[in-house]
Parts: C-alpha cells; sequence; structure tokens
C-alpha cells in the first residue's frame, strides 16, 4: 500500500449517536482524495466506543467507499 492514507474522524449528533449521513459525507469527499480510510483509530474516536458503534463504522465507511479505496480499520483494544 503506498500514498496518503489518513486517520478518519468519525462525525457524532448533538446527543452523541454516530451520525450516519456525516459518515457518507466524508467517505465521498475523502475517498475521491486519498489512496486509502483508516477508521476507529483514536483520531476517528474508536476509543470512546463500543464495538457495535466501531463495527457500524467500518460497514457504513466500507459500504460508501464501494471499492474506490482500501480501508483499514483500527482493531486494537484499550
Amino acid at each position: 500500500m503506498k500514498g496518503i492514507v489518513p486517520p478518519m474522524l468519525t462525525p457524532f449528533t448533538e446527543d452523541g449517536d454516530l451520525d450516519v449521513n456525516g459518515i457518507e459525507t466524508i467517505v465521498n469527499f475523502l475517498s475521491s482524495e486519498v489512496d486509502g480510510l483508516f477508521v476507529t483509530g483514536s483520531y476517528g474516536a474508536g476509543p470512546m466506543m463500543n464495538l457495535e458503534e466501531r463495527k457500524q463504522v467500518l460497514e457504513l465507511t466500507l459500504d460508501h467507499a464501494a471499492g474506490r479505496v482500501p480501508v483499514i480499520p483500527m482493531v486494537g483494544t484499550t
């Protein structure tokens, strides 16, 4: 793998829920500008989310990236 693979921010609503529309917007924007996406790392609030939320972010990112760029999830724990 080479090129630019930035850590992706995870958007949340004012109520603290995952912002599903925000994830779509970010993925669509970044997928046309970078060579991959790194999701649910510390920059993307991964350590603050539970396992189901991290899975949801990964699934949404994979769906919206639609094979345009590789998606790399952070898989560590705190």
